[in-house]
């Protein structure tokens, strides 16, 4: 089964935004190893996000059986995400890497689809600082771990051949270096072909002559496209043995268990620190709690002149919060 391509990339992140902005993500499931689904709503419709990773990222109207359980990935996801709206979707970049923007009141979260190599589901905070991950590794130039700052891969090799087959020189002799965008490139003719049983063996962009033997119906998105396709080709990997199923398994639990203990352990971290603060701050906290008992038409500003030694932020009496910086 072929991985998705950069432009492909390119053309579904405008898919995607058109069709997801401003939803907001109600569940997650993983439904088996690098197979997703994000569940959302949108003026009062559901809507359901497929993602098989390196495969496709796409609204579908299949949807598989769930997992009785939740994995521990998944429900580590939904502690996250769930409750947030989607701000914006877009190709991050020129790579194929889908960057969906998330936002819940003054919260920003990215969450981060690779859709090459192994593939990866990456959840990182506004500063993209890693908070979760599908898969955690090393590489030479960057790390995908717990709070490490994501880096996309680095595009020197792709922007030197396109350098060397394309640079031009001025009338000073300087070469002007321009690489390649997808997001130059548009389409809107898309493409299924059927074989003899009616089962969907190809899609593209455009007309693939290759196919021309087989029954071919045009459609209007390249989302409908991946959804036909790998609603009739689920298996992505090779078969494998059931022994050799199970240890995969296990390794992937344990690796992911292992992760998340150490991710729960630098959560105990700080939430020790920020009681420390808290508990060291606790009269002032409570002068404040006082004031907006006795008076609940007081703004921030007046707060503030009140109060010294906190800065208050926001002040919201509907939701009983108080948004404070010590």
């Amino acid at each position: 089964m072929r991985t998705i391509t950069n432009l492909e990339i390119s053309l579904l992140a405008n898919e995607l935004n058109n069709e997801f902005k401003d939803s907001f993500i109600e569940k997650f499931y993983e439904i088996h190893d690098n197979f997703f689904l994000i569940k959302t709503s949108k003026e009062h419709k559901k809507y359901f996000l497929q993602i098989i990773l390196c495969h496709t990222i796409n609204k579908t109207n299949y949807i598989p059986g769930e997992n009785n359980t939740p994995t521990n990935f998944s429900l580590a996801v939904r502690k996250r995400i769930v409750g947030f709206k989607i701000g914006s979707v877009m190709q991050y970049n020129d790579d194929r890497i889908i960057l969906i923007k998330l936002n819940k009141h003054e919260l920003v979260l990215f969450l981060i689809i690779e859709m090459f190599g192994k593939g990866n589901f990456i959840i990182t905070d506004e500063s993209f600082k890693i908070m979760l991950a599908y898969n955690y590794h090393t590489f030479k130039d960057r790390s995908i771990e717990v709070e490490s700052i994501y880096k996309p891969p680095q595009q020197i090799q792709k922007i030197q051949q396109y350098n060397k087959n394309n640079s031009s020189n001025d009338n000073n002799g300087e070469v002007r270096e321009s690489p390649p965008t997808t997001q130059t490139i548009k389409a809107n003719k898309y493409f299924i072909y059927r074989d003899e049983n009616d089962k969907v063996i190809h899609y593209s962009i455009n007309e693939d002559p290759k196919f021309n033997n087989y029954k071919k119906n045009e459609l209007t998105s390249l989302q409908e496209a991946l959804d036909l396709f790998y609603h009739n080709n689920t298996t992505i990997k090779e078969e494998k043995s059931e022994f050799d199923k199970k240890i995969e398994e296990l390794n992937s639990s344990i690796k992911k268990q292992e992760m998340l203990i150490k991710e729960l352990n630098k959560e105990r971290e700080n939430n020790l620190i920020i009681g420390s603060i808290i508990m060291n701050n606790m009269y002032i906290i409570n002068q404040i709690i006082e004031e907006l008992k006795n008076n609940k038409k007081i703004n921030k500003e007046e707060l503030n002149k009140k109060i010294e030694g906190i800065k208050v932020l926001n002040i919201d009496l509907k939701n009983k919060t108080v948004l404070i910086d010590i």
